[in-house]
């Protein structure tokens, strides 16, 4: 079965090991988007400059008539303002949020209206966050909340597509790295991230790759629709 597999953020962290597996899978086809160039070659894989942020990013979604199966991987995602509301700077939760939210919303539309593949899914990378309130986190949190709302409402909207939202758990990515340099001041629970990175409690990008994995190809086997990785 020839499938086609779409994924947003494929320059570093989750995005590139799920490229990067995905590829050596036996006749599957990959389509990486990222605004910065690619960081590995393989003669299956296609890399597409663009983004996210920018009106009708969706547009650059490469769609492959002659796939049995598509999927779309809404992996990209930004930590936006880490800071207590009052704090952001200014236009920096609308930049987080097209990133975030609207990107992963139009993505969706788009895939689901044209894509023309006997079978399709959509898997959205979430976080805990969605469902835990965290200090200074007010942009993030909502835009992952936002993004478990709409999976649920997708799977009504269209019984016969499998929709999943995937919270990896903490994953050693360049987000971590992000979150570890903001201000203490800032992020009041800023030590906690820190003591994940010293007492080695983050999981490689590769690791949750392959538990991901067998969810991309059989989405039935899904827990539920909305779900951790820590959890499994």
């Amino acid at each position: 079965m020839r499938t086609i597999v779409h994924i947003t953020g494929t320059t570093s962290g989750l995005g590139e090991a799920l490229a990067k597996t995905l590829c050596h899978e036996p006749d599957v086809y990959v389509y990486g988007y990222a605004r910065r160039a690619a960081t590995f070659e393989h003669e299956r894989y296609i890399h597409v400059l663009v983004d996210l942020a920018s009106p009708n990013s969706e547009l650059a979604l490469v769609l492959n008539n002659s796939a049995d199966r598509e999927v779309l991987i809404n992996n990209a995602g930004w930590i936006g303002p880490v800071a207590p509301i009052g704090s952001f700077e200014r236009g920096s939760a609308t930049q987080m949020w097209m990133i975030n939210t609207a990107a992963v919303m139009e993505w969706t539309n788009y895939f689901i209206a044209y894509s023309t593949s006997k079978e399709k899914s959509v898997l959205s990378i979430s976080s805990g966050a969605g469902k835990n309130a965290i200090p200074s986190w007010s942009a993030y949190c909502a835009s992952k909340a936002a993004i478990d709302m709409a999976t649920r409402v997708w799977n009504l909207d269209h019984p016969s597509i499998s929709f999943l939202a995937i919270a990896p758990g903490v994953v050693d990515t360049e987000m971590q790295a992000d979150i570890r340099a903001t201000h203490p001041d800032a992020f009041p629970v800023h030590q906690k991230f820190v003591d994940y990175h010293e007492n080695g409690e983050l999981k490689s990008p590769k690791e949750v790759a392959a538990i991901i994995l067998p969810f991309v190809h059989h989405p039935e086997k899904a827990p539920s629709d909305i779900f951790s990785v820590r959890d499994l």
